[in-house]
């Protein structure tokens, strides 16, 4: 059946619209949908909107009303003027309607989606087209579900109520200040099973409703095991703690972000993870760790001395700490975590090649040497200060225990990538405490 006019639900405009179209067309054909309030319009195709069947609304035009009272007022303003309506169990979202403002989105931050992989799938799946969206499900297939007001032969969409939480749990029609301050996000991550739903769908929603969209979508890929994903149902999954318990929940963190590209599939093994942890944690880092602490203490008493002259091998290494935090920064801002670890891991090997070149346990034997030790020990502890700040986020813990030890009372929380980038933060005279083992050797069954 075609409509001339239809009422239309979505918490966005007022009913007094209905009334005014109604009183100066009497004799026009209604369709009611109702979730909250409700909006009547002739049917031009010229209008934008989002719950219709058939009639768009323009977002924003009205401020809300009482929703129940104003449908039943409009249902009984109907039987009184002797209007034709019909009641519509299906409330269907005008998707199609937003397939040019969501292509312009994608165009204008063309990082909205990602990664590529996963912008170049969108894009394509919004180029081909847009059909409406039901929000509606009958009760004869699902038994469950919150119900339509104005139906109760029908459930909400389980998506539609779901991808509201994110904002209702802000204060969306609430509290508008809370609101504020946390929206739009920075950036939604979510499952690449359920990206249609976040990147499609959900910025849709959002801009029928006049709210910003998240600035950016993230689509995470699966973690396989033996070239499958994770899956309860063949007992392929891994408990976290079965790693943690072992190789502690530092090391877990960082093998899941460096090991697996962020946004792809990524498969996981023991062996994997235990090469890298004796390689790169155990070795690398935390005895890179341990060697400077304690060459601080044993030459200097732990008071860490004052640089003087910086040779080649100082200007190459503060070279590389800048470029290090320049680089993990940039990857961070577009989601490569991995990108970000590896960035900051060139400053990890130059450390370690610095000391091996400069071999402090060496100079240290020459009393009219005294100097140049001084500045080897500053400009390694210096980029462990460094490597504190840069590597925080993926190894909260290890990288706290480092900062404690060669700056106590100083809050490494309070520390930004400005200030690691900048060379010479750590003031000479500190006193350094003692540094238990950052990641602890693991005895191979």
């Amino acid at each position: 059946m075609v409509y001339d006019v239809l009422v239309v639900g979505g918490g966005i405009v007022g009913l007094a619209t209905a009334f005014k179209t109604l009183e100066k067309n009497p004799n026009l054909k209604l369709a009611l949908l109702e979730k909250e309030d409700v909006l009547c319009k002739h049917q031009t195709g010229n209008n934008s909107g989002v719950i219709h069947s058939g009639l768009y609304y323009k977002p924003g035009s009205l401020k809300a009303t009482n929703c129940i009272n104003g449908y039943n007022m409009l249902l009984d303003f109907c039987k009184k003027e002797q209007i034709e309506y019909e009641l519509c169990g299906k409330v269907v979202v005008a998707t199609q309607e937003f397939q040019k403002p969501l292509l312009a989105l994608y165009k204008s931050q063309s990082d909205f989606v990602q990664p590529e992989s996963a912008k170049n799938e969108v894009v394509s799946f919004v180029s081909r087209g847009l059909e409406d969206l039901s929000i509606s499900r009958s009760k004869e297939k699902f038994d469950w579900g919150v119900d339509i007001p104005w139906d109760d032969s029908h459930v909400t969409y389980v998506w539609f109520d779901a991808l509201l939480n994110y904002i209702t749990a802000l204060g969306y029609g609430e509290d508008e200040t809370l609101l504020k301050r946390y929206w739009p996000a920075n950036v939604q991550v979510v499952g690449k099973d359920i990206l249609r739903f976040h990147a499609v769908i959900w910025p849709a929603m959002l801009m029928a409703a006049g709210l910003e969209p998240p600035k950016q979508i993230f689509g995470h890929g699966w973690l396989l095991v033996g070239g499958e994903k994770m899956s309860k149902s063949k007992l392929t999954g891994i408990a976290p703690e079965q790693i943690t318990d072992v190789f502690g929940s530092d090391a877990f963190r960082y093998y899941f972000m460096r090991a697996i590209s962020f946004g792809s599939d990524g498969s996981f093994s023991w062996e994997d993870l235990s090469a890298r942890y004796q390689a790169e944690l155990a070795n690398g880092f935390g005895n890179l760790a341990s060697r400077v602490v304690s060459m601080v203490e044993k030459y200097f008493d732990s008071s860490l001395p004052e640089a003087s002259d910086y040779t080649e091998p100082e200007k190459q290494l503060i070279a590389i700490a800048q470029a290090a935090a320049l680089n993990a920064d940039r990857a961070m801002d577009r989601g490569a975590i991995h990108e970000a670890i590896a960035a900051s891991w060139t400053l990890v090997d130059e450390l370690n090649n610095y000391i091996t070149q400069q071999e402090p346990w060496k100079v240290a034997k020459d009393e009219d040497q005294k100097q140049r030790l001084a500045t080897i020990l500053y400009a390694s502890a210096e980029g462990l200060r460094i490597l504190s700040v840069l590597l925080a986020p993926i190894m909260p813990k290890a990288t706290a225990k480092l900062f404690a030890a060669i700056w106590p009372g100083k809050n490494l929380s309070e520390q930004t990538i400005a200030d690691a980038a900048q060379w010479g933060g750590l003031p000479a005279g500190v006193k350094f405490s003692k540094l238990e083992s950052l990641f602890p050797r693991i005895e191979q069954e």
